[in-house]
């Protein structure tokens, strides 16, 4: 699980750099914002556990923020207002949260 642990400090800083470029978009709607916005909270709350977190906990926020990323993506893919840049982020994302939970979890 230390592999899980560190790839989660490394998707954090996915997340921070998705939430940013949301929030730096002016024409992302109020729906993708609020997805990344949860995403990043839970995720920072993830790693910030990570010290104490047993096998288990590590699993189960890893399956947790996989749903969030499903719904963050599903907001980018819908929003076409934000820039295509934007979007990606959160796709990317998206994208390595499901990498992990494939090694960690399936």
């Amino acid at each position: 699980m230390l592999l899980a642990k560190e790839s989660l400090v490394r998707i954090d800083r996915l997340i921070g750099v998705a939430a940013a470029h949301v929030q730096a978009d002016t024409k992302a709607t109020t729906k993708l914002t609020a997805a990344v916005e949860d995403l990043r909270d839970r995720s920072g709350k993830v790693v910030a556990g990570l010290t104490t977190a047993d096998d288990d906990e590590v699993r189960r926020s890893i399956v947790e923020l996989a749903q969030l990323g499903d719904l963050a993506r599903a907001a980018a893919e819908a929003d076409q207002a934000a820039l295509d840049y934007t979007r990606q982020q959160v796709i990317d994302a998206h994208h390595w949260i499901h990498r992990l939970k494939q090694k960690a979890v399936d």
